[in-house]
């Protein structure tokens, strides 16, 4: 059913919340994070790196799908892991817990470039939800183009970070970033 939704890039029709002056339906919101768990599903991470009993999806700066996201914790699986939403502080995050973080606007890129630049961050995914373009360890930006919701994909920090992805994920993506 994700990659339905990843293939139709549903269109959107603007109204009501808003997030980072950019106008955001609930459909929207709840797009977005299927389009994230979908993301999850045709991602491989480094054998190295040690899953927990959970998946553990975090959240920092408030991206759009951060509030379906919480709502779903626990009822979604990861690999037969269930997938647990960690809502982390943007002042000082603890990222030894996630698999993956869903980032927002609302992070400064000096915090992000610090953390993510950090050894503990390797075999983490980073998707990069309604945030600016120009943040640097983002390995997968979900964005809106003529009111389309889309991705794009980075291979130079994906591979940076011991992250894979699967051609039915990357046939899908708007833009894909390779050496």
């Amino acid at each position: 059913m994700c990659l339905i939704l990843l293939a139709v890039l549903m269109l959107v029709e603007p109204h009501r919340v808003r997030a980072n002056d950019v106008t955001v339906t609930a459909d929207e919101t709840k797009l977005r994070a299927a389009i994230v768990l979908g993301i999850l599903r045709f991602s491989s991470w480094p054998n190295d790196v040690r899953m927990a009993s959970a998946f553990n999806l975090c959240t920092l700066g408030n991206p759009t799908s951060e509030s379906t996201l919480v709502k779903i914790s626990g009822q979604r699986e990861y690999k037969d892991k269930p997938i647990s939403t960690i809502v982390l502080n943007a002042n000082a995050p603890d990222i030894s817990k996630c698999n993956a973080i869903v980032i927002g606007p609302h992070i400064k890129k000096t915090v992000l470039s610090r953390f993510l630049g950090s050894k503990s961050a390797f075999g983490i995914l980073t998707i990069c939800d309604n945030c600016k373009p120009d943040l640097t360890s983002v390995m997968v930006y979900m964005l809106r183009k003529k009111n389309r919701v889309g991705f794009e994909v980075d291979l130079i920090q994906a591979k940076k970070n011991g992250m894979t992805f699967s051609s039915s994920l990357l046939e899908l993506a708007i833009e894909v970033r390779q050496d």
